[in-house]
C-alpha cells in the first residue's frame, strides 16, 4: 500500500511538473528529510534543548567570580498576549536566560563573559512574508556561540594558563567540571550541526502559474478560509520562542516558508475549484493534488517542531486551544485536499466508461468505492474542525468559519446520498444478477392518472448495465389483449369508451405503486414473464433529452426526431402513417437509437443530462415500482415512487383523466384555486375551483397540430383530499350523456383488486358527483369538457374531518398568554400535467394572526392581515407550514 501510494505520488509530481509547478527536485528533497529523521534518531532535541541548557547554566552559577548584567526579559508584546502573566511565571524555568561565553587556559583557570539576548525579533515582528517576496537562495547562517565558545577553548588551551580574557582573570575551575565541560561540548556539537542541517534543508517556496485566473463563481468563502489558516499558522509561530535560542534563528528563517506554504496550497485549492466549473478534471486533479502536497509539507514544518513543548503548551489553559486548533486546522486543509483530489478522479472516471470491455456497473463500482473513501475522510475533516476553536480566527472571518463548519456536514449528506445512488444504480442495472423490467412509455398529451395513456411498452434485460435483450411489440399494449385470460369490468368512467378493462387502462389510480402492480397483473395474466420492476417514462422527457444528446435520424421513416417535433412526429407515425397493424414500430426502432445516444454523449453533455433526469425525477416525469420490497423503500426515499404520501393536515391532489378527449391536453392550462375558510369555532371549510383553457383554437388548420388541437377535451377529474372530508357543493361540472357510456360485456365480472382498492362509491345525490375512500384519503370525482377556445370551471366545496382548537383555556388566561395554533397544506403534482397553477388562500378569523411561516422553493407566499397567499407553478409537489396566534 504504502508503494503504491510513492508511485502515486511520484506520478503526481511529474504531472506538477508540467504545469508549470516550480519546486525541488524530489531525490534531493528525500535525501534532506531523511537526513533530518537520522539526527533526530540520533539526539532527542526535546530533552537536550531542556535538560542541557538548564543544567549547563545551573552549574555555571555556582561559579562565585562570574559577573551578571542585569537579566531582560525575553518576550515580545504579542508573547505576553498569548500567554498570560501567571503562565509565563510557570514556563520560566524553561526559557534560555542568556547567551554565555566562556575561554578556558590550561591550568584549569577560565573567563566568562555573560550577555543577555533579547529576542526583539519575535514573530510579532517579522514581515511573514519576506522569504517568499524576496526569491532569494538560503545562506549558511553565522558561526553558532557554541561553536564559538569552544573553539576559543581550544585555543587558549594551547596558548598556556595565563592569559587572561577580556582583561578579566579566569578563576580555576575543578577537573570534573572540565570534564563535563567536553562532554557537553560533544554534545553541543552535534546539536550545533543539527541546527546547520536543519536549518539548510528547507526548500524554497515559489508560487504556482494557474491557468484558471478568471472565477466562475463567488469563491469569498475560499479566500476567507485562506485567512483564517494564515492566521492559525501565525499563531502556532508566536509561541514557538520559547523552544530555546538554539532554534530560534531556525524558526525565524522558516516561519515564512510555511505561510507561504499554506498560501500556495489554498491557491492551487483555489485553481481546482475553477477548474470544475469548466469542467477541467484533469487540470483540477492537478491542482488538489498540489495543494494536497503543500499542505503536507506546512504539516511536516510543525511536526519538525519540538513535540514535547508542543505538548507542554497544549496543556496550558491559554495557549493549549491555540495550538490544538492551528494543528487541526492545518490537518483538516491537507484532508480536505486529498479529498478534493479524489473526489475529482471520480467525477472523471464518471464520465469515462470507454473501455468497451469492462461492464458499465463495473466502472459505477469504482465511483461507488471512492465515494465511500470520500466520505470516511470527510469525517476527520469535520473532527478536525469541530475541535477548532473560533476564537482564534480574526472576528472578520469569523461568520465565514463558522458558515464552513456547519457546511461541511452538509455537504456529507449531499456525498452519503450519491453513495446510495450509486449503491441503488448498481441494484437496478443487475450488477449482481439479471433484472427484467417493463417500461411503460406515457403519452401526456392524452392526461391518464400516472402520467399518460399507456399505448407502448418494453421487456428490457439488463446484466451489469448492458442491455442484453430487448422485446417492444410494435403493436405496442394493444398486442396484449388476445392473450389476456382474466375477464373484468373497467372503473365505471371507463366505460365511456368501454366496459372490458385491459392493460392500457390499467392505470387508473394516480398513485404509481397502486397502478403498477396492476399493470404487472394485467402482464402476467397475458402470458408475459413477470418482471423485477415497472419504469413509466413520460413522453414530454423525449425533447429534453434531445436537447441535451443531439438530433435522431430515422431514414427507414423519412424523419429527422429533433426536440421540437419528436413527439408530434411520433404521434403521426404511431396513428396515420403504420402499416400492417404495427403503430408502434416506430418508437421500438427509436429505442436503442435514444439509448445509444445517451450512453455514447460527450463528455460537456453529463452535467446537463445529469440535471435533465433529476428534474424529470422531481415532476414524476420517470417514476419507479419494485416488487421487491426493500428496493421499493430505497427508490421511496429518492422520491421516485410517484406515490401519494400521507399527512395529519390539509391535502390535495387533482387528477385528470383523458376519457376519448383525444390527445388534447398538450393544449391545456390548468389553474387551482384552493380557498381554505378557517371558522370561529376552529372547524375548516375548503373551496377548490379547477379551471381548465383549451389553446387548441390557436393552432391553424394547415399545422401539423392541428389534427390534435380541435377536439373536445374530455377530462373525468378526480380530486384527493384528507380522508373524512365532507362534499357541500359541487358546480360546474359537465358529464357526457348518459347513452355515450357502454353496457357491460357478458362475461366479465368485477375486479377484486379494484373493489379492494376503491371500496364503496356513493354518489351524491343532488350532484351525482362519486365519491369514495381510497389510499387514506377521500376522493371527489366528476366530468367537466371544454372546447377548443373556450374555459371552464369545476368547484368542490367540502369540509375537513378535523377542527383547529381556537377556545381560549383557562391556563392562557391565567398567564395571558396567546394560543399558538399550527396549520399547513401539502399539495401534490400529477405526473404528465403540464402548464399547470396553483393559488392558495387560507383565511383565519377576527383575532388571529400569522407569526411563522415556511414553505418549499419556487413558491411565492405573501402574508395578508386576515390569512395568507401561497402561489406556484405546480411542476412538483409543494408544502407551506404556518403557526397562527390568537393577538393580544
Amino acid at each position: 500500500m504504502a508503494k503504491a501510494k510513492t508511485k502515486q505520488k511520484k506520478a503526481l509530481k511529474k504531472k506538477v511538473v508540467k504545469s508549470k509547478v516550480i519546486r525541488k527536485k524530489p531525490a534531493k528533497k528525500s535525501i534532506r528529510i531523511k537526513a533530518v529523521k537520522n539526527d533526530q534518531d540520533n539526539v532527542n532535541l526535546d530533552h537536550l534543548l531542556i535538560d542541557e541548557q538548564i543544567e549547563f547554566l545551573a552549574e555555571m552559577n555556582q561559579v562565585e567570580s562570574l559577573e551578571f548584567r542585569k537579566k531582560q526579559k525575553v518576550y515580545s508584546e504579542l508573547d505576553k498576549i498569548i500567554s498570560s502573566e501567571s503562565s509565563l511565571k510557570n514556563k520560566k524555568e524553561l526559557l534560555p536566560k542568556n547567551e554565555i561565553k566562556i575561554k578556558l587556559f590550561k591550568n584549569g583557570k577560565f573567563s566568562t563573559k555573560k550577555t543577555s539576548q533579547s529576542l526583539d525579533n519575535s514573530a510579532y515582528l517579522l514581515n511573514l512574508k519576506d522569504r517568499i517576496q524576496k526569491k532569494s537562495k538560503l545562506e549558511k547562517p553565522p558561526e553558532s556561540l557554541v561553536t564559538k565558545f569552544f573553539n576559543q577553548v581550544d585555543s587558549n588551551l594551547k596558548e598556556g594558563p595565563d592569559k587572561l580574557v577580556n582583561n578579566i582573570e579566569v578563576p580555576i575551575v575543578k577537573k570534573t567540571s572540565y570534564t563535563n565541560l567536553l562532554k557537553r561540548k560533544r554534545i553541543l556539537e552535534k546539536l550545533d550541526n543539527f541546527g546547520i542541517k536543519i536549518y539548510n534543508q528547507f526548500p524554497k517556496i515559489k508560487k504556482l502559474e494557474t491557468k484558471h485566473k478568471t472565477p466562475t463563481f463567488d469563491k469569498k468563502w475560499l479566500i476567507n478560509f485562506r485567512f483564517a489558516l494564515n492566521f492559525a499558522l501565525v499563531a502556532l509561530l508566536l509561541i514557538i520562542p520559547i523552544r530555546g535560542l538554539f532554534f530560534y534563528k531556525y524558526l525565524q528563517e522558516t516561519k515564512g516558508e510555511v505561510l507561504g506554504v499554506s498560501e500556495v496550497a489554498l491557491d492551487e485549492f483555489k485553481s481546482g475549484v475553477d477548474a470544475i466549473q469548466d469542467l477541467n478534471w484533469q487540470q483540477a486533479g492537478i491542482s488538489f493534488g498540489s495543494a494536497s502536497q503543500y499542505f503536507n509539507e506546512v504539516k511536516q514544518y510543525t511536526d519538525n517542531f519540538n513535540h514535547t513543548f508542543i505538548e507542554i503548551l497544549k496543556g496550558l489553559p491559554v495557549t493549549g486551544k491555540k495550538v490544538s486548533s492551528a494543528e487541526k486546522l492545518v490537518s483538516a486543509g491537507e484532508k480536505f485536499s486529498d479529498i478534493a483530489q479524489e473526489l475529482t478522479l471520480v467525477l472523471s472516471k464518471s464520465q469515462e466508461f470507454k473501455d468497451l470491455d469492462q461492464a458499465l456497473t463495473d466502472n459505477l463500482v469504482v465511483i461507488y468505492n471512492g465515494l465511500e473513501k470520500i466520505n470516511s475522510d470527510l469525517d476527520l475533516v469535520i473532527s478536525d474542525l469541530i475541535e477548532v476553536d473560533s476564537s482564534i480566527i480574526p472576528g472578520e472571518y469569523r461568520d465565514t468559519f463558522n458558515q464552513l463548519q456547519e457546511a461541511l456536514p452538509i455537504l456529507k449528506n449531499s456525498l452519503n446520498h450519491n453513495s446510495e445512488l450509486f449503491k441503488f444504480s448498481l441494484d437496478v442495472l443487475g450488477h449482481e444478477s439479471p433484472k427484467r423490467y417493463l417500461f411503460m412509455f406515457q403519452n401526456n398529451n392524452e392526461l391518464r392518472p400516472t402520467g399518460g395513456f399507456f399505448g407502448t411498452f418494453a421487456l428490457v434485460d439488463l446484466v451489469k448495465g448492458e442491455i442484453i435483450n430487448m422485446e417492444v411489440p410494435p403493436g405496442g399494449t394493444y398486442d396484449l389483449k388476445g392473450y389476456l385470460t382474466k375477464k373484468v369490468i373497467s372503473p365505471d368512467p371507463m366505460h365511456l369508451v368501454g366496459t372490458a378493462w385491459n392493460i392500457w387502462d390499467a392505470n387508473w389510480w394516480a398513485d404509481f405503486p397502486t397502478s403498477a402492480e396492476k399493470i404487472t397483473w394485467f402482464f402476467e395474466n397475458s402470458n408475459w414473464p413477470s418482471v423485477d420492476g415497472v419504469i413509466s417514462i413520460n413522453s414530454s422527457i423525449v425533447p429534453d433529452l434531445l436537447e441535451v444528446v443531439g438530433n435522431i435520424e430515422m431514414p427507414e421513416y423519412d424523419k429527422v426526431l429533433t426536440p421540437d417535433n419528436v413527439v408530434l412526429a411520433l404521434q403521426h407515425a404511431t396513428l396515420f402513417e403504420y402499416e400492417d397493424n404495427k403503430p408502434k414500430e416506430i418508437i421500438g426502432d427509436l429505442m436503442p437509437l435514444l439509448v445509444d445516444k445517451l450512453l455514447s454523449s460527450k463528455s460537456e453533455h453529463t452535467l446537463p443530462l445529469v440535471l435533465t433526469l433529476n428534474s424529470a425525477f422531481e415532476s414524476k416525469d420517470f417514476q419507479f415500482y419494485f416488487p421487491d420490497s426493500s428496493m421499493q423503500e430505497k427508490a421511496r426515499s429518492f422520491g421516485w415512487t410517484g406515490e401519494i404520501e400521507d399527512t395529519d393536515h390539509d391535502y390535495l391532489m387533482v387528477v385528470n383523466t383523458n376519457i376519448a378527449g383525444g390527445k388534447t391536453d398538450e393544449y391545456i392550462n390548468q389553474e387551482i384555486n384552493h380557498y381554505s375558510y378557517i371558522e370561529s369555532d376552529g372547524s375548516i371549510v375548503n373551496t377548490v375551483s379547477i379551471k381548465r383553457s383549451h389553446q387548441g383554437d390557436l393552432i391553424p388548420e394547415d399545422d401539423a397540430r392541428y389534427v390534435f388541437a380541435k377536439d373536445n377535451n374530455v377530462d373525468y377529474l378526480r380530486i384527493y383530499v384528507p380522508e373524512g372530508s365532507e362534499l357541500i357543493e359541487v358546480t360546474g361540472f359537465m358529464p357526457p350523456d348518459d347513452s355515450l357510456f357502454k353496457d357491460i360485456y357478458s362475461g366479465y365480472s368485477l375486479d377484486i383488486d379494484l373493489l379492494n382498492i376503491n371500496g364503496e362509491v356513493y354518489t351524491d345525490p343532488k350532484s351525482r358527483t362519486r365519491i369514495n375512500n381510497e389510499l387514506n384519503k377521500t376522493v371527489f370525482g366528476h366530468w367537466i369538457q371544454v372546447e377548443p377556445g373556450e374555459s371552464s370551471t369545476l368547484t368542490f366545496s367540502y369540509r375537513l374531518p378535523f377542527e383547529l382548537d381556537l377556545e381560549e383555556s383557562g391556563f392562557f388566561k391565567w398567564f395571558k398568554k396567546d394560543d399558538v395554533l399550527d396549520h399547513s397544506l401539502l399539495v401534490q403534482k400529477q405526473s404528465g400535467v403540464e402548464n399547470n397553477y396553483f393559488n392558495s388562500y387560507l383565511y383565519l378569523p377576527e383575532g388571529f394572526s400569522i407569526n411563522w411561516l415556511n414553505n418549499t422553493n419556487g413558491s411565492d407566499t405573501v402574508i395578508k392581515d386576515n390569512g395568507l397567499k401561497f402561489s406556484t407553478e405546480l411542476n412538483t409537489d409543494q408544502f407551506y407550514a404556518t403557526i397562527i396566534s390568537r393577538e393580544e
